[in-house]
Formats: structure tokens, sequence, C-alpha cells
């Protein structure tokens, strides 16, 4: 079966861009306005660009990845120029020095007398769209390395400070290298490993040490879970001490995606849905899931609970309603500890988003999971709860701790002592010291709560700048500096 990405052209110029599993019966319905929403009142729209794909999710990253593009860089797809496509993959900035790699297969479609017609171009080779590790070089000379599918919008996150990250507080940023992987774990794997490369290797590399680059690209890809990795499926492989998360009739796929992302988050990857609503897959899932599609490829569906949780040893129902049914009632901290402690495999059961679980799936528990919460607002959508469970799982499995900013190593003494007599000769003249009896008590005190915090060089710095602006008289202040 096949999978299609689309951009329609319409009335005022502007781009749809769709997915869909029937490319003639969705463009006919974009035609005669039977397809609610963008295009309906946009007609007469033309297709101007279609891929072929193997899978709904793939279908769905590629749409998501198109609409963020900008204009000029959808027009260069449509136009098939490759070789302005790969400039608009890049920032103005670093256009000059910076290379995307391969440029994904591509196939346009159009429209003649009312008939679709398709057409391949043999002449751009097979390749995936690219993933990519890449080093921004911060505004106080430090590195972030990261990974993307989509350098152009991520570089445009850092830049804007709409990350919150550790270059939001290092602006300005500019790309210092950047190279295509074949898929995401690859490019996690490089990531992962120059963030534990020292200053000088990292920038070997970027100065273009062709030795470095090789050992980066040809060292195994690593799961982004630190798991075992099952080399014929490219996914972790499930243990036995991960608790399957099981949705019972799911309503909306944003919410199944949503889940994904949240048990991805705590290294969850199985998920088994219980007669969900709108059947599966959902093409809402994927663009919710923002990259969790290792858990929604694997989900399992399942006609009724029982069967979903028949080779789990231990079932959790998760609600905060009695539902006449008596169970040992348990916090998600205390059921992560028994999961991590019994043998077997156990589920984490969630009911539906408007009414949770019915007293029927609650008896098929062995215990309930319930959190204290607000009497008068006790309804949690159904990602928070999941997210509350896999978080209590994780603290017991040593997930990675995400830094928050790469600390620079604390400034020699010797800087110290520089700021705390700059700052002395600026209070001696003031008075500050005084009574002389107490003089020597209050420079104690002072030295003692300067030198709790740790100060870096670039802390002393600036803070000693701050101490020569305020030294200064006002008439001392340049034209540009008031």
């Amino acid at each position: 079966m096949a999978f299609w990405t689309y951009i329609l052209r319409c009335a005022d110029g502007s781009y749809y861009t769709g997915h869909t599993d029937d490319i003639e019966r969705r463009i006919a319905q974009h035609h005669d306005g039977t397809y609610f929403g963008y295009t309906h009142d946009l007609r007469p729209v033309e297709l101007v660009w279609l891929d072929e794909y193997q899978t709904r999710i793939e279908a769905l990253e590629n749409e998501r990845r198109i609409k963020n593009w900008s204009r000029a860089k959808k027009e260069a797809l449509i136009a098939r120029d490759w070789e302005k496509l790969s400039y608009f993959a890049i920032p103005p900035r670093e256009r000059a020095s910076a290379s995307l790699g391969r440029i994904p297969r591509l196939r346009s479609g159009r429209t003649v007398g009312g008939e679709l017609v398709l057409e391949s171009h043999p002449d751009c080779p097979p390749s995936p769209p690219p993933f990519l590790a890449y080093m921004l070089r911060c505004n106080d000379n430090s590195y972030y390395v990261g990974h993307t599918d989509d350098l152009e919008r991520d570089l445009a996150q850092h830049r804007e400070g709409t990350r919150d990250e550790y270059t939001a507080k290092r602006l300005p940023v500019e790309l210092a290298w950047s190279a295509p992987f074949a898929d995401r774990d690859s490019a996690f794997a490089a990531e992962r490993r120059l963030k534990g490369w020292s200053r000088a290797k990292r920038e070997a590399l970027i100065a273009g040490d062709a030795g470095l680059a090789l050992q980066l690209a040809t060292r195994a890809p690593v799961s982004r879970l630190d798991g075992k990795v099952d080399a014929t499926a490219g996914v972790p492989v499930p243990r036995e001490s991960q608790p399957v998360i099981v949705l019972v009739r799911p309503q909306l796929g944003e919410n199944i995606g949503k889940a994904a992302r949240a048990m991805l988050n705590f290294g969850l990857t199985e998920i088994r849905l219980v007669a969900p609503r709108d059947g599966w897959p959902n093409p809402s899932a994927g663009p919710a899931a923002a990259g969790a599609n290792v858990v929604l490829q694997h989900a399992q569906v399942f006609e009724t609970l029982a069967e979903a949780v028949a080779d789990c040893a231990h079932v959790y129902a998760t609600t905060v309603r009695k539902r006449g049914v008596t169970k040992p009632v348990v916090t998600p901290e205390q059921a992560a500890v028994a999961i991590h402690q019994g043998p077997g495999r156990s589920a984490i059961v969630f009911g539906p988003e408007r009414s949770g679980l019915e007293s029927e799936d609650v008896a098929l528990a062995r215990a309930i999971i319930t959190v204290p919460i607000n009497p008068e607002f006790a309804s949690l959508n159904l990602a928070q709860a999941v997210i509350l469970c896999a978080y209590e799982w994780s603290k017991h499995v040593g997930l990675a701790q995400p830094t928050a900013e790469e600390l620079l190593p604390p400034a020699p003494q010797a800087e110290l002592e520089g700021m705390i007599a700059q700052l002395n000769a600026m209070l001696e003249p003031r008075g500050y010291y005084f009574p002389n009896s107490r003089a020597d008590a209050t420079r104690l005190t002072l030295r003692s709560l300067l030198t709790k915090p740790g100060w870096n060089h670039l802390e002393l710095r600036t803070f000693r700048g701050v101490l020569s602006a305020l030294r200064r008289r006002p008439d001392q202040i340049g034209p540009d500096e008031g």
C-alpha cells in the first residue's frame, strides 16, 4: 500500500501540504470542495508536487517537515531545483560553508483534463531525508551539540532564543559544523559522542580533520534509549522490567501521539491500543508524537482489554474515581517500585479521554494507581496521566540526566582575589568598612559571600565590568554609552 505527501497551489497563490493513502480520491475532494479545510475556500487548486512512501508515518513526517519550510524552499522543491533546495536548507550565514549532503528522491504530479498524471524523476537518486548532527559556537565561545531532521528550523529557534536550552542565554550563536547521517539514531549517536569530546577534538573536527570525521561517521549507531538494539528492526528491544502502556478505547489520534511522546521521554516503547475509536493507524498521531515514531510504529491493537493484558502478570488500572471495586490502591511511585521488583510483564492501563476506565476495566487489574489531586478539578488528560507513571518508572533505570548547561570550570583563585580587591578599593573611600572595630569582620563576611558562588572566568569578568562601570562618574561616560 502506498502513502503520499503532496503540495497544492491554491487560488490565492498559497500552498497546502497534506498526506493520503489514496491520492486520486483526495485530489478530487480538494477540487470539488468536499474536503473541508484550508483549500475549501481557496479553489481552484493545482497539484504541484507529490512523493510516495511505504508507510503512513513516513508520509506524515514529510508533511510536517514541508509545512515548516519557507515559501522559497517549497518552490525550489516544486521546481525540482536540487541545488537551490540544498541552498535553502542552510540558513543564510552558513550557506557558503555548510552542506546538507544528498537531496531526497522526489516526484511531482499534475492534472491534465481532470486526470491525475504522476511524473517520476529517475535522475534524482534515492536517498532518505537527511538527519544531521551539528555544533553551534555560542557568544561565550563554548559549543552546543545537537541533532535534527530540519536544520533550518532548529537554527532559527536557537537564534531567536525560543529553545529553552543551553544556547538561550548565550546568543548570538553561529553554525560551526554539521554532517548528514542515514537515520535519526545515527545522528543522535554522533551527537552523544561529540558531547564527550574535548574542546580541542571538537575544534579539530570543525577545522576539517578527515580522520575525526571518519571516526564519527563509522561508529555503530546508538539507540536514543541506551538500550539493547534489535539490528533487524532498528528499535530498542523491550525489557521485562518495562511496563506495557495500554490505552483503552482512546478517542483522538493526537492523544495517542502525545502519550507515545510522553512514554519515549522516559524510556518506554511498548504501547497497546484497545478498540481505538478512529481505528489504527491514525494520521493525527504522528505529528502529535513529535518524533516518537518508534513507539507508534510498533503499536499493537486489540479488541478487548483482556486480550491486551493476557501476557502480563501485573496489571495496574489508573483512575481517580471509586468504582465500587475493592482493589489495593498505590501511587505511581509505589507501582514503579513493584514493577521493577516483581517478575513477569506489567501493564499500566489508561481509560478513554472523556470518561476514564469503566468498572469492568478496573476489575481486570490487580491494583489501582491514583494520585492526590485537587477534588475540585480532578481531570488529567491522557498524556499527563501517562507521563506521571512513566517518570516514576524511569527514576529506577538511571536514564541520563540532561545537563541544563555545560558549566565552565571555576576561575583561578587569583582572578577571584582580583575581583575582591577591586570591590574593596571601591568600598573603602565610601566609608563602607565603618566602624574600624568591625572592619575585619565585615571584610571576612563579604569575602565569604563572594567565594560561595564558585564563579567561573566569564562570570568574574562580567562582574568586574559592572564594578568598573559603577566606578565611573557620569561625565566619564562616552556618547555611545549613555
